[in-house]
């Protein structure tokens, strides 16, 4: 076997990055994120921003002290000439909160095109919770600041099982409603309609990092949805090696920091004193809740303020790459949860002529075998390749070959038209029909070790 060939690029890359390419981090339980590529570096950031000053400038600062300057003061054009792409597998009710952030290149995967994976998620013990009394749209929290009153705040056990339970009756009726469907052939884009909101989805979504650290700022954030929060968190980690000067300053200003509206600067102005020598405690410096609404505070405002000056631990977005796992073991767990993959057989059976082994939906093969018929008269047709021997998805190619009468060549006329028709119908893969005769004998030998009679001596 030939050796690798090994492409040098001029692209700025960094090894962190590299490092984690093309691997997948899970998320959930069936879930996962992979970087799959990314163009630009700080290096990159700093590039764009110091053209606004023309070519020699760079010794004005150094990069990170630039970086933490655009950060601070929202100067944020020079972040958008980095882009990272991902690829990532959530629930469908975290895909539609996820979409809201319109500024990214998405392609989902189409459950009109292709079978959905029966995957579905579920919450695990300590992530159920009753509903929050202060906030309409989320759950009550369960890990609480020390000196919180927790009690009656986490749901009974009784409670949660009898959830899952039905959670699962709903899910285990929804799959077999729609394995049912599949298997009678209805189209798959009305099969899928009651499959449920905990369904796995996936796509590729692409983004610069301006709106990507904007996207975590939200979702990273305490008060998002926590199943949201958990991709945030895999997917800073990977901000962090890409771009590790645009990551810190993003910390350190937009996760820890926290903006003051001019009723909280007051406030703290009448406590706390600025001079050139630095900063200075009032006498008496003290205000209490009363005194905080005269500066036009309402009392959710007071308790914000209070929050933005207790401090907490900073996060650790810090990737585990012992948990990182090829895209290959990603792809068999879909696949396997994919309706039909269970019945898929094994690739060495030896009774060719049993077309059952053909991955081939019965609306696809009725059409494929009506253009055969018409187009290759005469000809015997074999099927071979991943459909037969258990590696397909609904999306593989179809490989045929033509045999002709007596093991004579197809008439190139007949297998250009059969071509042409395959390419204008509906099928939704690609159909690539060979003739026999014109095969190398050592590519004929690899098809006769297995293959399936798709449709025995096709007569006109």
């Amino acid at each position: 076997m030939a050796s690798p060939t090994v492409h040098h690029t001029r692209r700025p890359t960094v090894p962190a990055a590299e490092e984690i390419l093309g691997g997948y981090f899970r998320v959930l339980d069936h879930g996962f994120v992979a970087l799959v590529d990314y163009m630009g570096t700080d290096s990159d950031v700093e590039s764009a921003a110091r053209v606004s000053y023309g070519h020699g400038t760079r010794k004005v600062s150094r990069t990170r002290g630039l970086i933490r300057y655009l950060r601070r003061h929202l100067h944020t054009t020079p972040s958008e000439m980095v882009e990272l792409k991902f690829h990532c597998a959530m629930p469908i009710f975290v895909a539609r909160q996820w979409i809201r952030h319109r500024t990214a290149s998405v392609n989902e995967y189409s459950g009109r095109y292709s079978l959905m994976p029966l995957l579905f998620y579920k919450p695990k013990k300590e992530h159920f919770a009753f509903q929050s009394a202060a906030n309409k749209q989320g759950r009550a929290m369960q890990a609480a600041l020390p000196g919180f009153d927790t009690a009656g705040l986490a749901p009974p056990s009784d409670l949660y099982n009898e959830s899952v339970q039905r959670w699962n009756a709903v899910r285990q009726k929804a799959a077999a409603d729609y394995t049912w469907l599949i298997d009678k052939d209805v189209a798959r884009e009305l099969a899928r309609i009651d499959l449920p909101q905990s369904t796995y989805t996936q796509w590729y979504w692409k983004i610069d990092l301006h709106n990507l650290l904007h996207f975590l700022t939200l979702r990273v954030d305490a008060h998002a949805q926590w199943e949201i929060q958990e991709y945030g968190r895999v997917m800073a980690g990977m901000v962090k090696r890409v771009a590790p000067l645009s990551y810190e300053a993003w910390l350190d200003y937009q996760v820890m920091g926290a903006r003051m509206s001019r009723g909280e600067i007051d406030a703290l102005s009448r406590m706390v004193s600025a001079d050139d020598d630095g900063l200075t405690a009032r006498a008496d410096a003290a205000l209490s809740n009363d005194e905080l609404a005269e500066f036009d505070l309402s009392p959710r405002e007071v308790r914000e303020l209070k929050a933005k000056l207790q401090p907490g631990p900073s996060p650790d977005f810090e990737l585990d790459l012992h948990k990182m796992r090829d895209g290959a073991h990603m792809a068999e767990k879909m696949r396997a949860a994919t309706p039909g993959a269970s019945v898929k057989r094994d690739a060495t059976a030896s009774h060719r002529q049993d077309g059952s082994r053909l991955h081939l939906f019965p609306r696809h093969r009725r059409e494929i075998t009506s253009l055969l018929r018409h187009h290759v008269p005469g000809a015997e047709v074999w099927a071979y390749g991943s459909r037969i021997d258990g590696r397909s998805h609904d999306a593989s190619d179809l490989d045929l070959v033509l045999r002709g009468s007596g093991g004579d060549p197809v008439p190139p006329r007949q297998v250009a038209s059969l071509t042409g028709a395959l390419r204008e119908s509906n099928i939704p893969f690609l159909v690539e029909a060979r003739d026999w005769a014109r095969l190398p004998a050592s590519f004929q030998r690899e098809i006769e070790r297995n293959y399936v009679v798709l449709v025995p001596a096709i007569r006109s």
